[in-house]
């Protein structure tokens, strides 16, 4: 996956669920666009780093 798009919602819900079913493994990521919405959602979209050398 080369691109990930996060819609934040806020709310408060009990102590939370795991976003994945496993621990995920650390992937690099970096903040490309944001935008905030009326009803307070924010969109966040990355893009995974890519390895240099």
């Amino acid at each position: 996956m080369d691109e990930y798009g996060l819609y934040v919602h806020p709310v408060l819900v009990g102590r939370g669920r795991p976003f994945s079913g496993q621990e995920p493994a650390l992937t690099s990521l970096r903040l490309i666009e944001t935008k905030t919405f009326g009803n307070g959602v924010v969109m966040l979209r990355h893009e995974r780093t890519r390895a240099t050398g």
